[in-house]
C-alpha cells in the first residue's frame, strides 16, 4: 500500500477528539524547554516527531529590516554571534578594538554575558533606567552603554527614530512591508487631541499647579506619555516579531498544501507551533517530510528576510527533541 493511501493512524485521531468541558490543556508555548518536559510529547507507535525552528530569527530580522550593517556583516561574513558582537559594541574601554568578534566569548565571557541585558533591553526599546535596573549600575554607566549601543548600531537607533515619529503621526505600526499587517494605536486620536492641547499655558500651570500632587491633571499627563513611551517602543519591536510570525504562517500553511497535494492529509499532521519552531507527526515511512518542512520554512523566510538567510534546523525524533 503506497503512503499516500495509508488511512490516518488512530492513535493521532483518538488524540484529535475534543476534549471533556471539565479538561485543561497547559500553554505549550510556556512549558520548560528543558529535555524531561520536552520528552513527555511523543509521536505515536510507527511514526517519529520531527521538530524544525529557525536560527536566531529576530537577529537576524532585525539586522534586515533596521539595514543594521554591522549585523548584517557578522551573520554573513563572521561568526554570527550577536552577543559578542554586542559586547565589542558596548565595552569599548575593555574590550580592544583589533579583538576578532569570534573570540570574545573565549576572552571576555562576563561582558559576552553582561551585555545581554543591555540588548534585550534596546531590542525592546528601552530607555536608560532599563538597562540600570537590569544590571544593577549607576545611571551614568546606563547610559554611556546605551549611547555605545546607539553609536554602534546606527541602523537600530535610526529605525527606533523614525519608528517613533510615524506612529505618533499615523496611529500605526508597520508590522511587515510583505504583508501589509498593521498594529493599530487604539485611542491616537485621542491622544493626538490630548497632544494639541499642551500648551506653553498648559505646561505653566502644570508646573505650578499640579506637578508632582498626583491630582487628576498629574495622572493625565503620565498617562500621555507612558502611552507614547509605550508605543515608541512597539514601533522598534513588533516589525520583526511580526514578520517572524508571518514567515511562519507562510511557512505552515506551503507546507500544509504540500501535504494535502501529496495525499498526506490526517497522515502527516502538525502537532505544535511554538513561537518560531514548527513540530510535525510523521509515519517513519515517510523519510521526505522533515526535508520539506525545513525547505518551506527557509523559503518563506527568504521571502522576507533578504539581506541575509534564515537557516531552519530540523531534529528528528521519537519525541520532541528541540
Amino acid at each position: 500500500m503506497s503512503c499516500g493511501s495509508q488511512e490516518p493512524n488512530r492513535e493521532l485521531a483518538a488524540i484529535n477528539k475534543v476534549p471533556p468541558s471539565n479538561c485543561t490543556y497547559p500553554n505549550i508555548q510556556q512549558l520548560p524547554a528543558d529535555e524531561v518536559t520536552r520528552a513527555c510529547f511523543t509521536a505515536p507507535k510507527g511514526y517519529l516527531w520531527s521538530s524544525c525552528d529557525y536560527s536566531a530569527l529576530e537577529s537576524r530580522l532585525g539586522a534586515d529590516i533596521y539595514n543594521e550593517k554591522a549585523m548584517i556583516n557578522e551573520f554573513l561574513h563572521g561568526s554570527g554571534d550577536m552577543h559578542s558582537l554586542c559586547a565589542y559594541m558596548v565595552y569599548k574601554n575593555i574590550i580592544p578594538r583589533d579583538t576578532p568578534i569570534k573570540d570574545i566569548k573565549k576572552l571576555f565571557p562576563h561582558q559576552r554575558k553582561q551585555v545581554k541585558g543591555i540588548e534585550f533591553s534596546q531590542q525592546f526599546g528601552g530607555t536608560e533606567f532599563a538597562i540600570m535596573g537590569v544590571l544593577g549600575c549607576t545611571i551614568e554607566e546606563a547610559r554611556e552603554f546605551k549611547t555605545s549601543y546607539e553609536v554602534g548600531f546606527p541602523g537600530i537607533a535610526e529605525f527606533k527614530k523614525k519608528g517613533s515619529e510615524f506612529v505618533r503621526k499615523h496611529g500605526y505600526i508597520l508590522m511587515c512591508k510583505y504583508s501589509g499587517h498593521k498594529m493599530y494605536w487604539w485611542d491616537h486620536a485621542e491622544w493626538v487631541k490630548r497632544q494639541k492641547s499642551f500648551t506653553s499655558d498648559f505646561w505653566e500651570d502644570y508646573r505650578n499647579n499640579h506637578k508632582g500632587t498626583g491630582d487628576s491633571i498629574a495622572r493625565m499627563v503620565s498617562k500621555h506619555f507612558k502611552a507614547a513611551a509605550k508605543y515608541d517602543r512597539m514601533a522598534l519591536n513588533s516589525p520583526t516579531q511580526g514578520s517572524g510570525s508571518v514567515i511562519l504562517k507562510i511557512a505552515m500553511t506551503n507546507f500544509f498544501n504540500w501535504i494535502v497535494d501529496n495525499g498526506h492529509f490526517g497522515i502527516v499532521e502538525i502537532a505544535a507551533l511554538v513561537h518560531d519552531e514548527s513540530n510535525v507527526i510523521y509515519p517513519e515511512t515517510l523519510p521526505e517530510v522533515p526535508i520539506m518542512q525545513k525547505k518551506f520554512m527557509e523559503e518563506a523566510a527568504a521571502l522576507i528576510c533578504t539581506k541575509l538567510p534564515i537557516p531552519a534546523d530540523v531534529e528528528v525524533a521519537d519525541c520532541w527533541k528541540h
